[in-house]
């Protein structure tokens, strides 16, 4: 609940408290949490794609929906692409990771080495898999959560007259696409919504 709690103020404190706090009272080594998170998470970003692509090809309507909703040229932006502003972000991101080498008299081989360290812990954290006692519940009950997380949507369909014409593969399509809203913002905070 502590970790739940901290993500509500900022976004991700959550995991970094709950390491913490499980150090302290279970005196389990920090980075062996922070590896777990991670395998958490990658096990959760899997079924999660595994989700987007039944999805997609079990609804090939969807393909076309998602793409004119996101990749459409709208009124809003003065008929600017998705692209234009994709390159707009990278510039700026470029610009940003330029003014941090200069500020921080580091070299741009500083950064490829954090990134490289990065990639590393991440990796580490993957593996993790392999040291747990049981990999295979541990893979088997994280693919029940998700069927669990359709399972709910799907009943939530039934509740309602005007959506119980909806199955539950429309179910498995809102849960990506809330989904998508959680990882958007602390708690889905509106992006769950839309």
């Amino acid at each position: 609940m502590v970790g739940y709690l901290a993500n509500q103020a900022v976004p991700r404190l959550g995991e970094v408290l709950r390491c913490s706090t499980l150090t302290r009272y279970e005196k389990i080594p920090l980075d062996k949490l922070i590896g777990t998170v991670i395998l958490e998470r990658i096990v959760d970003a899997l079924c999660l794609l595994l989700l987007f692509i039944v999805a997609l090809f079990s609804q090939p309507h969807l393909h076309e929906s998602i793409l004119q909703t996101f990749f459409s040229k709208s009124r809003n932006t003065g008929g600017i692409s998705m692209l234009l502003w994709a390159g707009i972000a990278i510039a700026a991101l470029g610009a940003i990771i330029m003014l941090w080498l200069l500020v921080t008299r580091k070299k741009l081989s500083d950064l490829i080495l954090l990134f490289k360290k990065i990639a590393l812990h991440i990796w580490q954290g993957f593996i993790a898999i392999k040291g747990l006692r049981r990999p295979g519940q541990f893979i088997f009950l994280s693919i029940a959560l998700w069927g669990l997380y359709a399972a709910c949507v799907y009943v939530g369909f039934l509740m309602l007259e005007e959506t119980t014409q909806y199955g539950f593969l429309e179910a498995l399509t809102v849960l990506c696409a809330g989904s998508l809203g959680m990882v958007a913002t602390p708690g889905g905070i509106g992006a769950y919504a839309f």
